[in-house]
């Protein structure tokens, strides 16, 4: 899997895995979460919804209708290759618009159950798994008047079509938002196949480094001093790689680099 370095046990735990109602993928931002399920869900070429709630990081505060336009819009995506999809979103709140659907959100609004419903009995029909990814989950610990924690533990004891991917930091997915251990959460007692994207050793850091470099015909002598500031998160690695590789000055790079990561880290606790 050429879009992944270095993940061949997490690769193989995804894909072991996919069958399971739920996965939790926990790390620090930037690890390469996202770019994980991405990739193994396209080279199983798997039916799957992308739910990017990163969209919601600077926002005191989100509601209903903020979510169900996010999942609107990425259903829409998969009703164009899979048109037969519609005829099982019949339901009450939804509104069919030719080859595309209207969520409402308002008084007569759409049940996000009746939607997990629809999508398996679709599931179900074509013989296949639909998975719902929610990328960066924390940021429904936002989320005011509507609890999306039922539906999915809904989902998770009745429709065997669907897996759920939760994506997020480890403390804030899993303590604040899932709450697999509260009892007073909808979730309560469930198991989650959990996997830990961690950041590169020192090894695994150089090698990578090594890599990027060779691809762009540059020969490059920093990789320990790098590695030794900025750490193994191959996302501030890459970003410093694309830095350097533009004004070719390794100081600044790494400054950059540094500012890069601390306004990120910053923006990821606006709202805690």
């Amino acid at each position: 899997m050429k879009d992944i370095f270095d993940r061949e046990n997490e690769i193989s735990l995804l894909k072991n895995s996919l069958d399971s109602p739920l996965i939790v993928i926990m790390g620090l931002r930037r690890t390469g979460k996202t770019s994980l399920v991405r990739s193994v869900l396209n080279e199983e070429k798997a039916t799957y919804i992308f739910l990017d709630m990163r969209r919601f990081e600077n926002k005191e505060y989100i509601v209903y209708k903020d979510f169900i336009q996010v999942l609107e819009k990425e259903i829409n995506r998969i009703i164009k290759k899979n048109r037969d999809l519609i005829s099982h979103l019949q339901i009450r709140g939804v509104q069919i618009m030719g080859i595309s659907v209207n969520f409402s959100w308002g008084r007569d609004k759409v049940e996000l159950s009746d939607i997990f419903s629809s999508l398996n009995d679709w599931g179900e029909e074509k013989g296949k798994t639909v998975h719902i990814v929610i990328d960066e989950a924390q940021e429904l610990i936002k989320l005011k008047g509507y609890n999306v924690l039922y539906s999915i533990a809904y989902a998770f004891d009745n429709l065997k079509k669907l897996n759920f991917i939760i994506t997020g930091s480890e403390v804030r997915v899993k303590d604040k938002f899932l709450k697999l251990q509260d009892e007073e959460s909808p979730l309560f007692g469930r198991v989650s196949i959990e996997i830990n994207i961690k950041p590169f050793d020192k090894e695994t850091a150089i090698r990578f480094l090594e890599e990027g470099f060779r691809e762009q015909g540059i020969n490059f002598d920093g990789k320990e001093r790098v590695y030794d500031i900025l750490g193994g998160n191959p996302g501030w690695l890459t970003y410093f790689g694309y830095v350097y590789i533009k004004i070719k000055d390794e100081e600044k790079a790494i400054v950059n680099t540094k500012k890069y990561a601390k306004n990120s880290f910053l923006e990821s606790f606006v709202i805690s």
